[in-house]
């Protein structure tokens, strides 16, 4: 999943991306990209690309351990400032009627303004999060434009999505 979003990647972009175990396998497949801009709140995916001719911009914020993600006002003041051409997003719950969805309500929210952030809102997600919520609801399904997932998404959430208008590439 992770390989195949890094594919949606072009020269010359600005990214989010933010942090989960998804999201550092995009990390993993950047080097190919020249001039790239990425803006991270997660600690291990700045450190994944110090080895990488990549501009990194890493948000501040309170360290959740768990995770190796920032959170809190810090990083919510710094996004602020940034307009990027795509967002990619790790979601623990994903629902094509409600939307998405993490356990962390300060990363919800960071998330959200992640999202505001961007041009284009990508989800990387694995299809055992789809009809799933989870405590803290990011955004509605309405503010993302591509899915990338694995091929045993439930059919009727494949169909939901597309009829929505949001693209859904599977690997």
């Amino acid at each position: 999943i992770g390989k195949k979003a890094a594919e949606l990647i072009i020269d010359n972009d600005t990214i989010i991306i933010d942090s989960g175990t998804t999201t550092i396998e995009i990390a993993k497949n950047l080097s190919r990209i020249k001039n790239l801009t990425v803006i991270t709140n997660a600690l291990n995916i700045a450190s994944q690309l110090i080895q990488d001719e990549i501009k990194v911009i890493l948000l501040g914020g309170i360290l959740r351990t768990a995770s190796l993600s920032l959170t809190g006002p810090i990083g919510e003041n710094s996004i602020k400032n940034f307009y990027c051409d795509k967002c990619f997003l790790g979601v623990d719950g994903i629902d094509s009627q409600s939307g998405i969805y993490t356990p962390n309500l300060e990363e919800a929210h960071l998330n959200r303004m992640m999202i505001n952030a961007s041009k284009e809102v990508i989800i990387v997600t694995d299809s055992n999060k789809f009809k799933r919520k989870s405590f803290a609801h990011i955004a509605p399904i309405t503010k993302v434009n591509t899915i990338v997932t694995d091929s045993k998404i439930l059919e009727d959430e494949l169909k939901n999505l597309q009829s929505m208008g949001i693209k859904v590439i599977l690997v």
